[in-house]
């Protein structure tokens, strides 16, 4: 039986089967170099729960030209284990992990999502918890290199009005009590992305 929620997986899941949508994907890479050691993505199931899904290096090339965001798998003869790496983008107790047994299968899905639709509907599920917690305070982000390549600083300085940027993938931490971002190898950042927020917060 093929599953279609991550609640009815349990470790370590070897004969298991389930549907989920790629919703972001990355390259583990180390820091402060190029050297590519893996392949990451967050995979939703149909309630829209997450779960952080990984290969080691050795695996990354037989999947990595399969993998696109936004699109529904059918993933098979994986492994289920216990969140001990570091950088898990999602908040869970299990990962799980793709080797060169495991099946990464596309397929057809009528619904067809784009990057922004999906952005632009988990900003929708995610902003009341913003407006009631966040409203009015400075926070702390952190941009590291291969974040920063993927902006001009000084011309996003110079715009005016002043750009609206939308920061996807980062790492929470706490600093004096307060949260505080910084980037990670799955973060992604849109300047003036075409979508409601965008023109909310310029007119504010």
């Amino acid at each position: 039986m093929v599953l279609t929620n991550l609640s009815q997986l349990h470790p370590p899941a070897a004969n298991d089967a389930i549907k989920l949508r790629i919703a972001r994907a990355w390259d583990i890479t180390v820091p402060g170099s190029e050297k590519i050691v893996g392949l990451a993505f967050v995979a939703t199931d149909n309630q829209g729960n997450a779960i952080h899904v990984q290969t080691n290096e050795s695996d990354a090339e037989i999947f990595r030209d399969l993998v696109f965001e936004g699109a529904l798998y059918l993933i098979a003869a994986f492994r289920l284990t216990r969140a001990n790496v570091s950088h898990v983008a999602v908040q869970s107790d299990l990962i799980m992990w793709l080797t060169r047994r495991s099946v990464l299968r596309p397929i057809p899905d009528d619904y067809h999502l784009t990057q922004d639709t999906i952005l632009s509907f988990m900003l929708k599920k995610i902003s009341p918890k913003w407006q009631t917690t966040m409203v009015f305070w400075q926070l702390t982000i952190t941009l590291w290199d291969r974040s920063l390549d993927m902006i001009n600083v000084p011309q996003l300085l110079s715009m005016n009005p002043k750009p609206v940027m939308i920061f996807a993938g980062m790492l929470v931490r706490i600093i004096n009590g307060r949260p505080a971002l910084t980037s990670s190898f799955a973060t992604k950042l849109y300047v003036n992305l075409d979508i409601d927020e965008t023109a909310m917060v310029q007119a504010m």
